[in-house]
């Protein structure tokens, strides 16, 4: 398996394990802290790792423009 492929699966994974441990700590009677610290932590890492690999707008857009201009002269 690639690096990115196994970056890509690792983020949904701690994106899931963070949302399904703030879930079940939402319903349940006794709270637990430190699940409930440990869900924010790897929810908010798996939405760093995902968010990172995503390049920005405007550097596509700026690419876009470039390759007109090119086109154009």
């Amino acid at each position: 398996m690639n690096k990115m492929k196994l970056k890509k699966v690792g983020s949904i994974l701690l994106i899931v394990i963070g949302a399904l441990a703030l879930i079940i700590e939402l319903g349940s009677s006794q709270k637990n802290y430190y699940i409930q610290s440990t869900g924010i932590i790897c929810l908010m890492l798996g939405l760093f790792l995902v968010n990172s690999g995503l390049s920005s707008r405007t550097a596509q857009e700026e690419d876009m423009y470039q390759t007109d201009v090119e086109e154009e002269e």
